[in-house]
C-alpha cells in the first residue's frame, strides 16, 4: 500500500512539474543579424538597390536593410545614389561622363539602359532613397564613393525623414577615394549647425555610426554559411550578395 501512494505521489510530483513547464513562457529565440542586401558589380549589369525597384525586389527577397552607393553631382549640387563612377550603365548618349563632373538637370533625365532588369529607373537623390528605405520600413547602408561636400544633402534627409539612426555610412575606398577622409569629413561635420542656407533653417547633423574598410565594427560583410555563424555568434550585422540564402540558413537559429 505505500509503495502504491509513493508512486501515486511521485506522479503527483512529475504532472505538477509538467503544468509548471507548460506555465513557464518559451524563451524568445535571439534576433537575427541585420540583413543588408547588396548586390555586386558584374560588367554592366545595373542591381545594385539604388533605385526604388531594385530595393523592393531585395526586400522581397527578404532584406531587411539595403546597402546603396552615395556619389555627388557636379559642385556637389545633389547628393546622388549610383553604384558607377560614370554614367556607364545609363542610356547616354556619347561618351560615358564622371557623375561628379555632370549636372543633376542632366543626370536625372537618364534611364538605366534597355536590356537591364530595371531599364525603367533613373537615378536617385540620397533624399528620394531615403524616402524610399522609409517606406519599405528598411534600414540603410550607404558606401560613400567619394569624400562627401555639402552635408546638408546628407543631413536634411536624415533629419525632416527622421532616419538618422537607419542609416550608417562606410567607405572602402573604392574610385580611389580615400576612405579615411571619406568617414573623417562625415564624422567631423556632425554637430555642426550651418546646413541649410536654402530656407533660412538650421539643421544639426543627426548621429549616424560610421565605418572605414569592409569589415568595420558595424557591419561584416558575409556570403557562406561560415561567415554566416561568425557574423551571428558577435550579432553584428550582415551585408550579403545571398539575402535569400542567408534568410535560410537562419531559420531555427533565430527570429528573422
Amino acid at each position: 500500500m505505500k509503495r502504491i501512494i509513493g508512486s501515486a505521489a511521485a506522479l503527483l510530483v512529475v504532472v505538477g512539474s509538467l503544468v509548471l513547464a507548460a506555465q513557464q513562457p518559451a524563451a524568445a529565440a535571439p534576433n537575427c543579424p541585420l540583413g543588408y542586401g547588396h548586390e555586386p558589380y558584374e560588367g554592366d549589369v545595373m542591381r545594385q538597390p539604388n533605385n526604388a525597384a531594385a530595393i523592393r525586389a531585395q526586400k522581397n527577397r527578404g532584406a531587411k536593410a539595403v546597402e546603396g552607393d552615395l556619389r555627388f553631382t557636379s559642385g556637389y549640387t545633389k547628393a546622388v545614389m549610383w553604384h558607377n563612377k560614370s554614367t556607364w550603365g545609363l542610356n547616354y548618349s556619347g561618351s560615358a561622363q564622371d557623375i561628379h563632373s555632370v549636372s543633376w538637370t542632366y543626370l536625372k533625365s537618364l534611364k538605366i539602359k534597355p536590356g537591364q532588369d530595371f531599364s525603367d529607373q533613373g537615378v536617385m537623390t540620397f533624399w528620394a532613397w531615403v524616402s524610399e528605405i522609409k517606406a519599405q520600413g528598411l534600414d540603410g547602408l550607404v558606401e560613400l564613393k567619394e569624400v562627401p561636400g555639402n552635408f546638408v544633402e546628407i543631413a536634411k534627409p536624415l533629419a525632416k525623414l527622421g532616419m538618422a539612426d537607419r542609416i550608417k555610412f562606410y567607405s572602402t575606398g573604392a574610385d580611389n577615394t580615400n576612405a579615411t577622409n571619406a568617414i573623417n569629413a562625415l564624422k567631423n561635420a556632425i554637430g555642426k549647425e550651418y546646413w541649410d542656407s536654402v530656407d533660412g533653417r538650421n539643421y544639426q547633423m543627426p548621429w549616424v555610426a560610421t565605418q572605414v574598410g569592409q569589415e568595420g565594427p558595424n557591419t561584416w560583410w558575409a556570403n557562406s554559411a561560415s561567415a554566416w555563424e561568425s557574423t551571428f555568434a558577435n550579432g553584428r550585422p550582415v551585408v550579403t550578395n545571398s539575402i535569400e540564402s542567408y534568410k535560410t540558413w537562419t531559420n531555427g537559429k533565430c527570429n528573422w
